[in-house]
């Protein structure tokens, strides 16, 4: 079990600590709404925490398989002050990824290595490539991973 967390990129390792760590807080929560409330609180704790388990284990089991891919992209355009989705130039192609995480700390000019599934859709619009879901993201440094 060490062996398969050490093979997994530190990107995919820290996603799912927290998702793990979102889905023990979930099942807290739900073992407080039942012990203190009533079982109808603490339903949604426990889907919540049911499904956190269960993105965990599809991203474990994806990157265990290998079944991930790793674009490096320099990002063309930021659009916005708290950007809802990024440019990027990746192997000579316009990229538009939708953010899931709009804190990120990204600018023009910056590097960004993206963990995408294999099976993950792509689609085209004016000649330009659009990603809506991703394993992982992370920013690098202007020129640099």
């Amino acid at each position: 079990m060490k062996q398969d967390w050490k093979s997994l990129p530190p990107a995919l390792q820290r996603q799912l600590i927290i998702q793990m760590g979102l889905a023990v807080c979930c099942l807290v929560l739900a073992i407080g709404a039942l012990a203190f409330i009533s079982f109808s609180v603490s339903v949604p704790f426990l889907l919540g925490a049911a499904l956190l388990t269960i993105c965990a284990a599809r991203l474990y089991r994806t990157g265990m398989r290998g079944q991930y891919l790793i674009l490096r992209g320099v990002i063309l355009t930021v659009l916005r002050q708290r950007p809802k989705s990024i440019l990027l130039e990746a192997n000579g192609k316009a990229l538009l990824v939708m953010l899931r995480n709009r804190h990120a700390a990204v600018r023009e000019g910056d590097t960004v290595t993206l963990y995408i599934s294999d099976t993950a859709p792509l689609y085209e619009w004016q000649g330009i490539h659009r990603l809506h879901a991703y394993l992982a993201m992370v920013p690098g440094k202007r020129g640099g991973v």
